[in-house]
């Protein structure tokens, strides 16, 4: 069976996640991998008791502390945890950290088509269970151990809606998921898949099986394709990658780590016994995978090796390399091959998928890394005659290899993986090298950043925290700190207890982050605690858009573009009766581009120019106030609303100034759009008409309009205070407040005054919050909670600000297009006081971060799970 590929039809991998030995994350892995380390050890004390652990080998690759496992986080209960096994455990792990990798907040996936195919063989952990399932098995144990349900344990925990199924070919299971997670997606059947592979050797009894059939190493090393190999040593650990079809990931604006150009699965039934493999079928599968992916053999630059260091494995493999690759290729140019087997073990079912992620990480970083534990060939294996060669150290990939953004080549390599029984599977992976992005604006590093974290339980935030200190993306070697927070508020899904760290420097954070870490948050840069909805007020300011400001910034969001469009569509809808109702003069109606219907375009052309358009734009001032003003704050403010919402911000109180009080009362639900629009264009061209006509005149709009009772609480700026519902109904309200509109700070002072304990301004200039920097920490004795420090996200006494910032040459550069390298939000308050927000998803058709890190911590902390003890047993398994 092969999958019909080529470029056009191609897969994405966007997202990876793994845990073996010596690397809890993609990163040690590569660091592991490139520096030529390895994982392999003794056994962890206290894994094997028993007989059968005297006379097991017990040097491999393993994982420490496998019982540890936060079963709260993932949905299961203290009852049923303990028969979950932790195979089922590893890949609930791994999904999700592989989810948040690629930038999918795992709870978006919920009701999609997202498939998910595990790889595993083994069950362990039911084998344990056994001696013990009458006096200790529950309801729970049968769904806890059946090897078959590993993969819908994680579909039902992901509420995905696409195939589920587990695999298991033996030692290729995990690779031949993956090309069924291909074919799935090709069929349509998918829209994303999540393939994982896992394995653990909970029990001596696997381990010495390998044994005693002679697969493992007497010398404790796999030595891939060396004279002294004599087989492999077991490892255990697993990793998860997220496909996506090409043109799909590329509407999405995934990042991409390299593609998937074509697969192949067969079988071999011609060795002499079952498991000896012969090269004609290994050759064949090599042939149709290159075949599928429309790639030449001569082109494949690396082949990662199924290479378990077997006397009659390696030999077999090296010649179906020859045959079907290496013979193709140039004398003098030999195929590069290597095996992280010599690095963190054989992974039984688990090995195709680990093998892949090293072909992805190096196409990533253009390295090949080396195959430990080669000296002298293997007599059997004819390097020269096969055209071969095996990895020795760390370079960059060959010379004839084509540079980054050059459409004329690609980097090419393969991924084998071999079953004991026959099943074959070969993948072809290329790199990915879209047109180079254009130069970003220059940006300045930004005054501070926030870095946003959150968790379940007290304990889990700490334990983020810590794990986060300890990444490499917190260090400042890999990412900057804008970077790291771009990362984290726009990756991980937000839970019940949160933390914000603002401060300017990557020393500073780092102290903040590790103070929270210890139970000793620093006041003047930590924002911690629980969650709570409906504490964040919005405040609508009524400053006007600039054009190339805030309104092209935001227009990359979906959700505020077809709000802004609506908007001015409804402004062209109204805008002639109003005219009509105002009793506008015909200059002023050609001025205004009512006569053409051109109104609400213009306004919105205008709001959504670029910086340099802007620049180079000819349209000369107006003398005076055309209302172009107030409808572009009412636009905006709408806009921002629906954006802060779709993000999940749901407050209870609206607020705002000016122009403002009239989108917030929209908000709240006591105008339509329409008849908000004739109310914001009636106010805005008052100044077109005389006092005495105007005042006639906008009682007449007033009286066309249809109020409703509020669904939110409005404050006023002219009240100073709540506004009742009968009272925002009232024409005559409406009427004194278009004429008795205060200065700016009247509406800090509301928001400062009351008891809201967090407000967001949607304003396109942060005017409120900026007032709240210059001053506020003046205004009000501080409480010991918040810092004396004024800063972008203001806090002080009870309330805490949160804006936009003007769209400056500051901000973090997080996307290569200039409109956002400009963008500034500042969510730190809203994050810590409960903002249930969506994370910041980036558009369609726009590029992905100019240096995303990676997620550089799992939400979830482990613990140790183990089944129950038994009346004077020893804890167990055992």
């Amino acid at each position: 069976m092969s999958a019909a590929d080529g470029r056009d039809s191609a897969l994405a991998i966007v997202g990876v996640s793994c845990r073996f030995a010596g690397a809890e994350n993609p990163d040690e892995l590569w660091r592991l991998l490139d520096s030529g380390g390895s994982g392999v050890g003794e056994v962890p004390p206290g894994r094997w008791t028993g007989a059968a652990a005297e006379h097991t080998p017990r040097t491999g690759g393993y994982l420490e502390h496998v019982d540890r496992f936060d079963a709260s986080f993932f949905g299961i209960s203290p009852r049923e945890a303990p028969f979950v096994d932790p195979q089922q455990r590893l890949a609930l792990e791994l999904g999700w950290e592989a989810l948040e990798d690629a930038r999918i907040t795992p709870d978006r996936v919920r009701g999609t088509r997202l498939g998910t195919f595990v790889g595993v063989t083994g069950d362990d952990y039911a084998q344990l269970l056994s001696p013990h399932a009458q006096t200790l098995a529950t309801q729970h144990a049968l769904t806890g151990v059946q090897r078959g349900v590993l993969a819908n344990r994680l579909a039902a925990f992901l509420g995905a809606r696409g195939p589920s199924i587990t695999v298991d070919s033996a030692q290729s299971s995990s690779l031949v998921a993956l090309h069924l997670a291909g074919a799935s997606l090709r069929a349509g059947e998918s829209d994303a898949a999540l393939v994982c592979g896992v394995n653990l050797h909970l029990l001596p009894q696997s381990v010495l099986l390998a044994a005693r059939l002679g697969a493992l190493s007497t010398l404790g090393r796999c030595f891939t394709f060396d004279e002294r190999a004599d087989g492999y040593v077991p490892g255990e650990g697993g990793g998860a990658v997220v496909l996506k079809r090409l043109d799909t990931a590329l509407a999405d604006g995934d990042r991409i780590l390299c593609l998937v150009r074509g697969s192949a699965t067969n079988n071999d039934p011609a060795g002499a016994t079952l498991t000896a493999p012969t090269a004609e079928a290994q050759s064949d599968v090599l042939t149709s995978a290159y075949r599928s992916a429309g790639i030449a053999p001569e082109a494949v630059g690396y082949v990662e090796l199924h290479g378990t260091g077997t006397p009659t494995g390696d030999p077999v493999e090296a010649a179906a390399l020859g045959e079907a690759l290496g013979r193709h290729r140039p004398a003098g140019r030999p195929l590069a091959v290597g095996s992280v087997k010599t690095n963190i073990g054989h992974l039984g079912g688990a090995a195709g998928i680990a093998g892949l992620i090293k072909v992805v990480l190096s196409l990533k970083h253009r390295r090949l890394p080396p195959s430990l534990n080669f000296e002298n060939p293997n007599p059997r294996i004819p390097l020269d005659e096969l055209n071969l060669r095996v990895q020795r150290d760390a370079e960059p990939w060959p010379e004839e290899a084509a540079e980054p953004g050059d459409p004329a080549g690609e980097l090419v390599a393969g991924v084998s993986s071999f079953g004991m029984g026959g099943t074959n599977c070969h993948v072809v992976l290329s790199d990915w090298h879209p047109r180079p992005p254009a130069p970003a604006v220059p940006a300045a590093a930004p005054s501070e950043v926030p870095w946003l974290l959150s968790a379940r339980t007290d304990a889990a935030l700490r334990d983020a925290a810590s794990r986060l200190a300890g990444s490499g993306a917190a260090d400042g070697t890999v990412a900057s700190a804008a970077d790291v927070a771009w990362s984290l508020a726009s990756s991980r899904k937000g839970f019940e207890r949160r933390a914000a760290v603002v401060a300017a420097s990557h020393e500073d954070l780092l102290a903040g982050v590790r103070g929270l870490a210890d139970g000793t948050p620093a006041p003047d840069v930590l924002l911690s605690g629980p969650a709570a909805p409906g504490e964040a007020a919005v405040v609508f300011s009524g400053g006007a858009p600039k054009p190339g400001g805030a309104g092209a910034v935001l227009s990359v969001f979906p959700v505020f573009a077809e709000a802004l469009t609506e908007v001015c569509a409804a402004f062209d809808e109204v805008a002639g009766e109003v005219a009509d109702m105002l009793g506008l003069p015909a200059r002023a109606r050609t001025r205004l581009g009512l006569e053409d219907g051109t109104f609400g375009a213009e306004l919105r052309r205008a709001m959504t120019a670029r910086a340099d358009d802007a620049e180079t734009g000819t349209r000369e001032p107006e003398p005076r106030d055309d209302g172009r003003d107030q409808a572009g704050a009412f636009a905006f403010g709408v806009a921002a609303w629906r954006l802060l919402t779709s993000w999940g911000l749901r407050p209870t109180t609206v607020a705002g100034h000016a122009v403002g009080e009239l989108t917030a009362a929209h908000a709240a639900g006591v105008w339509s759009l329409r008849d908000a629009a004739r109310m914001t264009l009636a106010r805005g061209w008052l100044s077109e008409t005389s006092p005495a006509d105007g005042a006639r005149a906008h009682r007449r709009v007033l009286s066309t309009i249809e109020s409703a009772a509020p669904r939110l609480t409005v404050a006023s700026t002219m009240l100073g205070g709540t506004a009742e519902p009968a009272l925002l109904q009232d024409p005559a309200h409406w009427l004194r407040q278009a004429a008795e509109t205060g200065p700016p700070a009247d509406g800090l002072a509301l928001v400062r005054d009351s008891d809201l304990p967090a407000f967001v301004e949607a304003g396109p200039d942060a005017a409120l919050t900026a007032l709240a920097e210059r001053g506020t920490t003046q205004q009000r004795p501080p409480s010991s909670r918040w810092s004396r420090r004024p800063r972008t996200a203001c806090r002080s006494g009870r309330w805490r600000g949160c804006g936009w910032r003007a769209p400056t040459s500051t901000g973090p550069r997080c996307w290569a297009a200039p409109e956002w390298s400009t963008c500034r939000p500042t969510p730190s308050s809203a994050a810590a006081t409960g903002s249930k927000r969506d994370p910041r998803r980036p558009p369609r058709k726009h590029p992905p971060p100019t240096a995303r890190t990676p997620s550089p911590y799992p939400p979830y902390p482990p613990y140790p799970t183990w089944t129950p003890r038994t009346p004077g047993a020893r804890p167990w398994p055992r």
